[in-house]
């Protein structure tokens, strides 16, 4: 395999062509695959038309099906994949196999994505797509409606789709809603955080997140450009009552959203580390 990789293109496509059968079952394939996935070498776009090409009709048939989907799968998590995907039938796309690599590659885009998982929406694929802020708002919402049921008599809730759906910055604040929901019932300190610094999240829930028993979660909240104004002036005037009146406050000056009488109202603080970090987001401000 790093032989045939060394080689010069015209090299390369002969053999992979003549011998495929033969390189596929000795491993030569998936070996070069695994050298283009760590970038120990380079594939010209040509070989990996002509590999994927040739992976394709063996996952159609023949002994070797699963060999051919194997290579597939690796070279799916190469960025430039997204150049072949003319090469790539739905029916070879959709297989999970080849799905979830094709889910968990950014280079691939949205709207391919989309389409192949309108009709099928396996978890592993599910968790991936919930993080992909690129990903249209209706796809997302198909995702929660099937893996983030609240409030249903047997309906499924996997946190680790939540966990992927809380951190994604496209999330719909409806579905943002629903796992905030499900989170004050079914306490996870880590999700909540997560929640706490989307700016996403509806304004309700990040109001009480900036009074929360955590600090991390706190300070999320209180950072989080979408936190209601009226909740940073409250957070202010009762900051000096809070025995961790250093990190709130400093949490506020950081705060994009901090309106500038607060802001100057932190510069004189008495705590020098609080004033050194209002003048400094000032200085940005300007």
């Amino acid at each position: 395999a790093v032989a045939l990789c060394s080689a010069s293109e015209d090299t390369q496509l002969a053999v992979v062509s003549s011998l495929w059968d033969d390189l596929l079952e000795s491993g030569v394939i998936m070996d070069m695959a695994l050298l283009f996935r760590s970038n120990r070498a380079e594939c010209s776009p040509s070989l990996l038309r002509l590999i994927t090409e040739r992976a394709v009709k063996g996952c159609m048939r023949g002994p070797l099906r699963s060999a051919n989907f194997d290579i597939l799968a690796v070279l799916a998590r190469l960025k430039q994949f997204a150049t072949v995907l003319h090469c790539l039938p739905d029916t070879v796309a959709k297989n999970e196999r080849i799905l979830v690599p094709l889910s968990e590659n950014d280079a691939i885009p949205a709207e391919y994505l989309a389409r192949l998982v309108r009709d099928t929406m396996p978890l592993n694929v599910a968790r991936s797509i919930a993080a992909r802020p690129d990903m249209p708002p209706e796809v997302l919402l198909a995702v929660a409606d099937r893996y983030l049921q609240v409030g249903k008599s047997g309906g499924v809730f996997d946190f680790s789709v939540a966990f992927s759906m809380a951190g994604n910055p496209a999330a719909p604040p409806e579905v943002l809603a629903r796992i905030a929901t499900y989170e004050r019932t079914n306490i996870c300190i880590s999700l909540r955080q997560v929640l706490a610094r989307n700016p996403n999240t509806p304004a309700k829930y990040l109001s009480v997140y900036a009074f929360d028993y955590w600090g991390v979660v706190r300070e999320n909240a209180l950072q989080n450009p979408s936190l209601p104004l009226k909740t940073i002036r409250k957070v202010y005037m009762l900051a000096d009552r809070d025995p961790d009146r250093l990190h709130i406050l400093t949490a506020l000056a950081e705060n994009p959203s901090c309106p500038d009488d607060i802001l100057m109202g932190l510069i004189l603080d008495r705590d020098l580390f609080v004033s050194a970090v209002a003048r400094k987001v000032l200085a940005q401000r300007r």
